[in-house]
């Protein structure tokens, strides 16, 4: 199977977390059977190939396929962040399900799925703990703070940003000491308007916690979140929501598309 959500994007081969690209098919013509993308995709367009077996008694193929899924309610088409560091050979804090080698992909970030408290457990019981968090690691590259970047398909209003962390300070993992918000409307960085939060050290609960940051009914196209470290040396996030609705004003969109085609 390959997608993509953008027609000027270049095809994404779909692979699950193992790397696994083959979907098994079905050797009964009368009864549907059910295959489940492990990793949910976004995409405008899907494509499939068929493949034949190597059964020498198979003369024909066929296929009928009906396809399930719901509508993506961030509009979200791409993320863009530095990759996640490893803390040990069975803890791997990198975005292992993020769908390109360019930067036009998504993955971990937006899938739904929350990490425990404790990142010491194997929740999808394959052999690998931590799995839904994504983290790095201060002292890597003597670095400050982390940059995201988030492209959406249109100019949209955003009312609030959710983003999850972590914050088991027992094993030097603190939620992010700031977060910086800049908001464009297009890839040519027009039109900033930036918001900044600072967060108190919370050295009394360890459980995971949403943070909720307010828009403002901000316009933009393009987001760049900047998260600073705290005085622990890890900081991992699960996941990150947008909530936003369509510009319905044609008049203000005929102005906006029309200010920055100058």
């Amino acid at each position: 199977m390959e997608y993509r959500r953008d027609p000027t994007h270049p095809w994404i081969k779909y692979r699950d977390f193992r790397k696994k690209e083959v979907f098994y098919g079905n050797s009964n013509n009368n009864i549907a059977e059910i295959r489940e993308i492990a990793q949910p995709i976004i995409a405008k367009q899907i494509r499939i190939y068929p493949t034949q077996t190597n059964d020498k008694q198979s003369k024909r193929m066929c296929l009928r396929l009906e396809l399930y899924g719901c509508l993506s309610s961030d509009h979200l088409i791409s993320y863009q962040i530095p990759q996640g560091d490893r803390r040990s050979f069975d803890m791997d804090f990198s975005d292992k399900t993020y769908d390109s080698l360019s930067q036009n992909g998504l993955g971990q970030l937006i899938d739904g799925e929350i990490g425990p408290d404790d990142i010491r457990l194997d929740t999808q019981s394959w052999g690998v703990r931590g799995f839904e968090w994504i983290g790095w690691k201060k002292s890597h590259k003597n670095r400050t703070s982390i940059q995201l970047r988030f492209d959406f398909d249109t100019i949209r209003n955003f009312s609030e940003i959710r983003i999850h962390t972590n914050n088991m300070f027992s094993k030097d993992i603190e939620q992010f000491h700031r977060i910086n918000i800049s908001t464009y409307l297009n890839e040519h960085f027009n039109e900033n308007k930036q918001i900044l939060i600072e967060l108190s050290d919370d050295r009394q609960s360890e459980q995971a916690r949403w943070i909720n940051i307010p828009m403002k009914e901000q316009l933009a196209k393009i987001i760049l979140i900047e998260l600073t470290f705290a005085n622990a040396n890890w900081m991992l996030i699960s996941e990150i929501q947008f909530i936003s609705h369509e510009v319905t004003d044609v008049k203000l969109l005929q102005s906006l598309y029309g200010k920055l085609s100058h």
